[in-house]
């Protein structure tokens, strides 16, 4: 972890700020608004942010491709520009799930081992953070809902926004109600019975399973991410099976590391 705050001059919290607005920016776009502020930075001091940022976890980077082109254009409104390279958004769950990782990470354990594990849970937690964005306009955005119950209906049918709004309404509903019934994926351990409490063996040590369910509740996930992540097929193959795997494999990690400190 690093710690952007050690020069007075550091501009790191005023960029931050900007990007936690939610929107997407350009590198220019944050210099002009940070100038309508009365702060100035150089590119190069804001590019130099904008990494740490990134390594951070803190915002991630989309680039101006044909992959990210309708989180671009049709959910963010941007007018397409082949002169820019591409937009950064800010990544609060991201971030969050960086920092309680890193919190369990002490300096007996292999750094390198357990940094790039780490790395690798968020980089797939940030590409399921961002596919929020998609999911929710698809479920909320009047257009897109209009457009989908006129293929459902029969020819010459009129649909009004009632209709529509009703049909909004009822999928947030169904994102809530989703959750609690979320599908599980089995995770496979070296398990062991003592009375009623289950255990997982790791190395020569006894581990209760609920340590691990807790340490997997470190994947905090909103109602519309719990959908993505686990209502698409593809999603859970994809993404969050790897995830709860390389949890699996950073947990064992942590507990191993424990066992042969100084």
């Amino acid at each position: 972890m690093v710690n952007h705050y050690k020069s007075h001059k550091s501009r790191y919290p005023q960029v931050l700020d900007v990007l936690k607005s939610g929107e997407l920016f350009t590198t220019t776009e944050i210099r002009l608004k940070l100038r309508s502020k009365d702060i100035n930075i150089s590119f190069q001091g804001l590019d130099k942010h904008l990494k740490e940022m990134f390594d951070e976890k803190e915002v991630a980077f989309l680039d101006n491709s044909l992959n990210n082109k309708e989180l671009i254009t049709k959910i963010f409104c941007k007018i397409p520009n082949k002169k820019v390279k591409g937009y950064y958004i800010f990544t609060l769950l991201s971030a969050k799930l960086f920092k309680r990782l890193h919190s369990f990470i002490k300096p007996y354990q292999n750094q390198e081992r357990s940094q790039k594990q780490i790395e690798m849970i968020t980089d797939t937690y940030r590409a399921l953070e961002l596919a929020v964005y998609c999911e929710h306009y698809s479920l909320t955005n009047f257009k897109v809902v209009k457009e989908a119950l006129r293929k459902k209906m029969d020819k010459g049918q009129v649909i009004t926004g009632v209709t529509v709004q009703r049909h909004i309404e009822a999928n947030k509903a169904n994102i809530e109600s989703y959750t609690e019934n979320i599908p599980k994926l089995r995770i496979i351990f070296n398990e062991i019975v003592v009375g009623n409490v289950k255990y997982c063996v790791i190395g020569d040590e006894l581990v209760p399973i609920q340590k691990f369910v807790h340490f997997l509740g470190l994947l905090e996930m909103t109602p519309y991410m719990s959908a993505v992540a686990y209502g698409m097929e593809q999603n859970r193959k994809e993404h969050t099976a790897p995830i709860i795997e390389a949890m699996k494999e950073l947990f064992v990690m942590i507990v191993t590391d424990s066992q042969v400190r100084v």
